[in-house]
């Protein structure tokens, strides 16, 4: 009887080690590694408007005083085209002399500037939206106002998505380089043993210069045209690297 506990008792113990042995990986086992790339084109759904209202006055106090109610009309007129108030946030302020250098003797104060910068953030941006702000800036602004630029930008909630998006791609296309690469070698892939997420490249805001051209056209014709406004996409791009076991 006790040989007999001790014959089920070594088979037992041979039954378990021959399962470990087959679960357990081969060290000697070889790898395959591939990196894979994802890129998503996305729309920027944010965009911002430079705006500069400069005033010359003989004063500098008429000079702020003019450039205020310039900036006040401004305000008042891109607010009308559904941007929030606390979307329009001043940038920079200054008060600056002009002068004159005559041939002799020292220069001459000939009067003041004085400079307020806006920066206009769009939500939800759209071609139509972009350019109703700019047009209705430049109508209120006229000749005192400036549109130094256009930035176009991803929103948070965009760009994570888009990443996430771009990841997604970035695993298929590892996982389909490595089965083409397994068959091609004759080999059958096994579980994969890690993945790297190695880069993320977001666009960088996109600007879209205005030229620094004073808004020249008279409040009465603002209305007359459209600023042409298109916006383009941007590419968001992943990397990352997978490791796969060889099982044959």
């Amino acid at each position: 009887m006790a040989q007999r506990v001790l014959v089920l008792v070594a088979l037992g113990l041979l039954a378990s080690g021959m399962a470990h042995a087959q679960g357990a990986e081969d060290p000697k086992a070889g790898r395959l590694s591939v990196t894979g790339t994802g890129t998503v084109s996305v729309t920027p759904d944010v965009g911002k408007v430079y705006l500069s209202v400069s005033v010359l006055k003989p004063t500098a106090r008429a000079a702020c005083e003019q450039a205020a109610v310039v900036t006040g009309k401004v305000r008042s007129a891109v607010q009308g085209t559904g941007v929030g108030e606390k979307d329009i946030t001043t940038e920079n302020f200054s008060v600056q002399p002009q002068y004159t250098y005559p041939p002799e003797g020292q220069p001459k104060v000939t009067g003041y500037t004085c400079q307020q910068s806006l920066v206009v953030k769009v939500n939800e941006v759209n071609n139509t939206k972009l350019a109703a702000v700019i047009d209705s800036a430049v109508a209120a602004g006229g000749n005192d106002l400036q549109v130094s630029q256009v930035v176009m930008e991803l929103s948070p909630a965009l760009r994570k998505s888009a990443t996430d998006q771009a990841r997604e791609v970035a695993v298929d296309d590892a996982a389909s380089t490595a089965k083409l690469l397994a068959k091609a070698a004759g080999v059958t892939l096994g579980g994969i043993k890690s993945i790297a997420d190695n880069n993320v490249v977001t666009p960088q805001p996109i600007p879209y210069a205005a030229g620094g051209v004073m808004a020249a056209m008279p409040a009465a014709d603002a209305s007359k045209e459209t600023t042409p406004v298109q916006i383009g996409d941007a590419d968001v791009m992943a990397t990352v690297s997978m490791e796969y076991a060889i099982a044959n």
